[in-house]
């Protein structure tokens, strides 16, 4: 019972992070990256945090594919922009673990 409550406890926890962090992330897009094709790499990535809920197997491959589709980049430059938005996250994470709150902007 105690970590079915932690469990719920970190779901809502990382679910509000994600939702600031998405909004963060949109709003700063040109800050973050100044290459219009970053850009578009961050935009299709955050569409795909956006849908998560929706998303049934998180296959690294496969998402991938989704982006190199969707911005017609070749890997290389989705994971510049991967690593990017992953440092960000890591970040803002820990900070948050640490103060039970997201200052925003970040």
């Amino acid at each position: 019972m105690l970590i079915e409550l932690h469990n719920d406890e970190m779901t809502e926890t990382l679910k509000y992070f994600m939702d600031a962090y998405i909004d963060y992330c949109y709003a700063n897009l040109n800050y973050i990256f100044t290459n219009q094709a970053d850009i578009h790499v961050a935009d299709s990535i955050l569409h795909i945090f956006e849908s998560r809920d929706v998303i049934e197997v998180f296959n690294k491959k496969a998402l991938y594919i989704f982006i190199r589709e969707r911005t017609g980049l070749v890997t290389t430059n989705i994971t510049r922009v991967v690593k990017e938005l992953k440092s960000i996250y890591e970040l803002k994470f820990k900070e948050y673990e640490q103060n039970n709150f997201v200052n925003l902007p970040f």
